[in-house]
């Protein structure tokens, strides 16, 4: 079900911005831009190994996770948002690096 409610949020997304560009820039203008859209789907598509689209999966679990915990909104991607959710995989034990090892043995 939830798979449907994803397609026909795109559907609508995608066609929401072929209008925006009608307005802006004329049809065929528009329908020229949904066309390299469609081309890029296409490479990416191709392109993008599956285990690839399952760490961004993932990867968005935790974020949302990490939005939930702090009260951040989820699309506000900042840079301090982003530097707050590495410093929190930290002390979650979800992540592992030299950066790691000296932030947990106090030193910077």
């Amino acid at each position: 079900m939830t798979a449907n409610v994803e397609l026909v949020d795109q559907a609508a997304a995608r066609q929401a911005l072929i209008t925006r560009w009608a307005e802006r820039h004329g049809v065929d203008a528009a329908r020229r831009l949904a066309e390299t859209e469609d081309l890029a789907d296409a490479v990416a598509a191709e392109i993008t190994p599956d285990n690839t689209v399952d760490t961004y999966d993932k990867g968005w679990r935790v974020w949302a996770r990490f939005c939930a915990t702090t009260e951040l909104p989820e699309l506000e991607g900042s840079r301090g948002a982003l530097v707050a959710c590495v410093t929190w995989m930290l002390r979650e034990g979800q992540l592992s690096t030299p950066f790691h090892r000296r932030v947990g043995d106090g030193r910077s």
